[in-house]
């Protein structure tokens, strides 16, 4: 079975971003052998082209904040022993400063 939880710093100021700063969220994965972790963003949107994933997937940053990057994202884990995909979404809301 796999454990998979989210944290993020703007969970800490209530889904907030600030406009033209980074926004780093990370995920933790609990299982073995360590799944595949991807991220989307839920709806019609792409990922803002500012994206990166470091740490093998559970580490998402989005640098230099717009309006455009509200919106709902969503991260997944799923490996060769558990084949149903476990996922966690998270909602990012940007403010000017």
């Amino acid at each position: 079975m796999i454990g998979l939880s989210v944290s993020e710093l703007e969970r800490l100021l209530n889904g907030v971003a600030q406009l033209h700063l980074h926004s780093l969220w990370r995920t933790f994965v609990d299982c073995s052998p360590t799944p595949r972790v991807t991220w989307k963003r839920i709806g019609e949107k792409k990922m803002p082209v500012r994206h990166r994933l470091e740490s093998f997937g559970q580490q998402l940053t989005i640098d230099n904040v717009q309006y455009e990057d509200a919106g709902k994202y969503e991260c997944q884990g799923v490996n060769e022993v558990e084949t149903r995909p476990v996922r966690r979404s998270m909602d990012l809301s940007v403010e000017c400063e």
